[in-house]
Protein backbone atom coordinates (compact mmCIF):
# COMPACT_ATOMS: atom_id res chain seq x y z
CA UNK A 1 0.00 0.00 0.00
CA UNK A 2 1.16 3.57 -0.74
CA UNK A 3 0.45 6.92 0.87
CA UNK A 4 -1.81 8.92 -1.48
CA UNK A 5 0.20 12.10 -0.96
CA UNK A 6 3.90 11.18 -0.93
CA UNK A 7 3.39 7.80 -2.72
CA UNK A 8 5.75 6.13 -0.27
CA UNK A 9 5.30 2.37 0.13
CA UNK A 10 4.17 1.71 3.70
CA UNK A 11 5.24 -1.31 5.76
CA UNK A 12 2.44 -3.65 6.86
CA UNK A 13 2.55 -2.53 10.50
CA UNK A 14 2.63 1.25 9.86
CA UNK A 15 -0.68 2.96 10.73
CA UNK A 16 -2.75 4.73 8.10
CA UNK A 17 -4.94 7.80 8.51
CA UNK A 18 -8.19 7.86 6.51
CA UNK A 19 -8.66 11.56 5.82
CA UNK A 20 -11.44 13.29 3.90
CA UNK A 21 -10.41 15.30 0.85
CA UNK A 22 -7.25 13.41 -0.08
CA UNK A 23 -8.54 10.71 -2.40
CA UNK A 24 -8.63 10.64 -6.22
CA UNK A 25 -5.36 12.31 -7.21
CA UNK A 26 -4.37 14.91 -4.67
CA UNK A 27 -2.64 18.01 -5.95
CA UNK A 28 -1.69 21.38 -4.48
CA UNK A 29 -4.91 23.01 -5.67
CA UNK A 30 -6.99 20.44 -3.78
CA UNK A 31 -4.86 20.94 -0.66
CA UNK A 32 -5.44 24.69 -0.90
CA UNK A 33 -9.20 24.19 -1.20
CA UNK A 34 -9.26 21.75 1.69
CA UNK A 35 -7.33 24.07 4.04
CA UNK A 36 -9.51 27.01 3.02
CA UNK A 37 -12.75 25.18 3.79
CA UNK A 38 -13.60 23.83 0.31
CA UNK A 39 -15.11 20.37 -0.05
CA UNK A 40 -13.11 18.36 -2.56
CA UNK A 41 -11.93 14.82 -3.16
CA UNK A 42 -12.91 11.77 -1.20
CA UNK A 43 -11.55 9.77 1.72
CA UNK A 44 -7.96 8.74 1.14
CA UNK A 45 -5.15 6.88 2.90
CA UNK A 46 -2.31 9.00 4.27
CA UNK A 47 0.84 8.13 6.22
CA UNK A 48 1.59 9.68 9.60
CA UNK A 49 4.31 11.95 8.20
CA UNK A 50 2.03 13.51 5.57
CA UNK A 51 -1.01 13.92 7.84
CA UNK A 52 1.07 16.23 10.05
CA UNK A 53 1.83 18.52 7.10
CA UNK A 54 -1.37 18.77 5.05
CA UNK A 55 -3.79 20.54 7.36
CA UNK A 56 -4.37 21.77 10.87
CA UNK A 57 -7.97 20.52 10.70
CA UNK A 58 -7.01 16.85 11.01
CA UNK A 59 -6.29 16.64 14.72
CA UNK A 60 -9.17 14.62 16.16
CA UNK A 61 -8.87 10.90 15.47
CA UNK A 62 -10.69 7.83 16.73
CA UNK A 63 -8.51 5.10 18.27
CA UNK A 64 -6.83 2.81 15.75
CA UNK A 65 -8.93 -0.07 14.45
CA UNK A 66 -7.48 -2.94 12.39
CA UNK A 67 -8.35 -3.02 8.69
CA UNK A 68 -11.00 -5.68 8.03
CA UNK A 69 -8.90 -7.11 5.21
CA UNK A 70 -5.20 -6.87 6.13
CA UNK A 71 -5.28 -5.90 9.86
CA UNK A 72 -3.19 -2.72 9.36
CA UNK A 73 -3.95 -0.11 12.08
CA UNK A 74 -6.33 2.55 10.69
CA UNK A 75 -7.16 5.89 12.27
CA UNK A 76 -10.42 7.49 11.12
CA UNK A 77 -11.49 11.09 11.56
CA UNK A 78 -14.10 12.03 14.13
CA UNK A 79 -15.67 14.31 11.51
CA UNK A 80 -17.93 11.43 10.55
CA UNK A 81 -20.97 11.00 12.78
CA UNK A 82 -20.42 7.27 13.11
CA UNK A 83 -17.61 4.96 12.05
CA UNK A 84 -18.09 2.87 8.93
CA UNK A 85 -19.22 -0.74 9.20
CA UNK A 86 -16.06 -1.98 7.45
CA UNK A 87 -12.86 -0.09 8.25
CA UNK A 88 -10.34 -0.40 5.41
CA UNK A 89 -6.85 1.02 4.95
CA UNK A 90 -6.79 1.41 1.16
CA UNK A 91 -8.74 1.13 -2.05
CA UNK A 92 -7.32 -2.37 -2.59
CA UNK A 93 -8.66 -3.56 0.77
CA UNK A 94 -11.99 -1.87 0.10
CA UNK A 95 -12.30 -3.76 -3.19
CA UNK A 96 -11.37 -7.05 -1.50
CA UNK A 97 -14.04 -6.55 1.20
CA UNK A 98 -16.73 -5.63 -1.35
CA UNK A 99 -15.80 -8.59 -3.55
CA UNK A 100 -16.00 -10.97 -0.59
CA UNK A 101 -19.39 -9.56 0.44
CA UNK A 102 -20.68 -9.99 -3.13
CA UNK A 103 -19.46 -13.60 -3.19
CA UNK A 104 -21.16 -14.27 0.14
CA UNK A 105 -24.45 -12.77 -1.13
CA UNK A 106 -24.34 -14.86 -4.32
CA UNK A 107 -23.49 -17.98 -2.32
CA UNK A 108 -26.41 -17.40 0.05
CA UNK A 109 -28.80 -16.78 -2.87
CA UNK A 110 -27.70 -19.97 -4.65
CA UNK A 111 -28.03 -22.08 -1.51
CA UNK A 112 -31.43 -20.69 -0.51
CA UNK A 113 -34.31 -23.17 -0.98
CA UNK A 114 -36.74 -22.43 -3.79
CA UNK A 115 -40.23 -21.31 -2.77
Amino acid sequence: MRCQICLRALPQDEPVYRAAGVGHGVNLYMQFLRTSGGKVGSVGSVCGHCIDHISVNFNDWRPAVPCHNCTRPVFTSRWRKAPKKYIVCSVECQRAIYLQRARDRRRSLCSAPAR
